[in-house]
């Protein structure tokens, strides 16, 4: 006879229950054994498995059987209680095996004498409360419930504390979770399955609520009404609790690291703009206006549109900063800059400091005629500024110096090619007596000199881009 490798589904609390039974149990049908305690397997192997033919009945029958077996070498008597069960869908019986002397029924279910009912009842007790579960049955024809009295020794109750009754047993289940009890419990009771699961909580007698895990088989008479229902509670409530600790943990964890998260992104964007940035003025520094220009003659040239370059010195700054000191000198940087950033009001346009006294203006989507515009705009309001001391050459405002060049050269200029240009223009303008605006024509390779009125400048008239 061959073992039959299963991959069974029957509970795994009814098979612990069994593997720590010192009865022998063994499951089998026609041709092979299909599960065996320690004490089963012994017992086949001492009769060299013909102990089984002694124990084959009708699998089809519903009823219960007893045989009496004499095993060969010690002569030893044994009863074996049989019963048909449902194995992995198939029919199969099962032999709860003991010496004669030895032997109580687990499983007889109608025992009319009430002393043995009761000593039966006593004994599932025990063995269930020793396997950790609290036992419960449903005899449908007489409506009546029984629960073990680990039961509800688990939820703190007293034997005489809970009537019997399916009804009693569902008003401890937790509001919470007594919806899902009864969707499973309709399904278990319409389907074909054979055995139910469900974790939910129940009501202790001290008002608090325990998970229980419940599984549960059910007995169909031969007109395939159910006749029966039993299983099992085991307290989850540890388990749960500390599930719900890890949960929140995990939640507290997963927080934690999205502040994190969010602290490190505002800080490397910090970084970014520190490193983009330069600190006296809080304009772009160098590094950024050259990247900023290349992509902004990137786009010229792929839109075909113009773009104006600023670049501006302050007049005399040396001497400025030699008579006033340095601390003036910056405070004369600073205001410079506000007002230069004031005077380039469009998104795109980029003010920069170039490196000490010199600052540039990329001003995109721009010809020359509005980059003059802006140019006269901040050399006049520079002349403004009221709160600098004078130029100590000139015992004037403060001025600046500015070149203009453009990329209107078919739009292929580079950017190194633009900065020079505006470089030259800037320098032209210094040469031709400072606070001055040239322009230098790549057509005619000759700077020009705009002279900007001394009262009102024009008006920025370039569209908002």
């Amino acid at each position: 006879m061959k073992w039959q490798d299963s991959n069974h589904k029957t509970p795994v609390d009814l098979l612990d229950i069994f593997s720590c039974l010192s009865d022998g149990v063994i499951v089998y049908d026609n041709d092979n054994v299909l599960y065996s305690n320690v004490e089963g397997y012994l017992l086949l192997e001492q009769t060299n498995n013909k102990v089984l033919d002694g124990l084959q009945f009708d699998l089809s029958d519903k009823g219960h059987h007893t045989f009496h077996i004499e095993l060969p070498q010690t002569h030893e008597q044994l009863i074996a209680h049989c019963m048909p069960v449902i194995w992995q869908a198939h029919n199969a019986g099962l032999a709860i095996i003991k010496t004669e002397d030895e032997y109580t029924s687990l499983l007889e279910s109608n025992i009319g004498n009430d002393h043995n009912a009761l000593h039966n009842r006593k004994r599932l007790d025990l063995l269930f409360k020793s396997a950790g579960d609290g036992y419960w049955e449903w005899h449908i024809p007489t409506a009546s419930v029984f629960f073990s009295t680990h039961w509800k020794e688990m939820l703190g109750y007293k034997a005489t504390d809970i009537e019997p009754s399916f009804n009693n047993w569902i008003n401890l289940i937790h509001p919470d979770d007594l919806g899902n009890f009864l969707i499973v419990w309709s399904d278990y009771m319409e389907n074909t399955q054979q055995h139910f699961s469900i974790e939910y909580r129940v009501r202790c007698q001290s008002g608090e609520y325990r998970w229980v895990e419940a599984h549960g088989i059910k007995d169909v008479s031969e007109s395939g009404e159910i006749v029966r229902l039993a299983g099992f509670h085991r307290d989850i409530n540890e388990r749960k609790v500390n599930e719900e600790k890890l949960r929140e943990y995990q939640e507290n964890l997963e927080q934690l690291v999205k502040q994190r998260t969010d602290e490190l992104e505002l800080a490397n964007r910090k970084l970014a703009e520190l490193a983009n940035q330069d600190p006296l003025t809080l304009l772009q520094n160098r590094r950024s206006f050259d990247e900023r220009l290349e992509i902004q003659l990137q786009v010229a040239r792929r839109n075909n549109t113009p773009l104006c370059l600023l670049l501006m010195d302050i007049d005399h700054f040396k001497a400025f900063n030699d008579v006033y000191g340095h601390q003036v000198g910056d405070d004369c940087i600073k205001a410079i800059a506000e007002n230069i950033q004031l005077s380039t009001h469009r998104p795109n346009d980029t003010a920069a400091r170039y490196g000490g006294e010199e600052f540039v203006v990329i001003l995109p989507d721009t010809d020359l005629k509005g980059g003059v515009q802006v140019a006269i705009n901040i050399q006049q309001s520079t002349s403004e500024i009221n709160d600098l001391p004078v130029n100590p050459v000139t015992q004037k405002h403060i001025s600046l110096s500015i070149g203009i060049a453009t990329n209107q050269s078919g739009n292929q200029i580079d950017s190194d090619k633009v900065i020079k240009l505006a470089d030259k223009a800037m320098y032209s303008a210094k040469e031709n007596g400072r606070n001055q605006i040239c322009y230098y024509d790549q057509n005619s390779n000759v700077v020009s000199h705009i002279v900007p009125a001394s009262e009102s400048p024009p008006p920025d008239d370039r569209e908002q881009v």
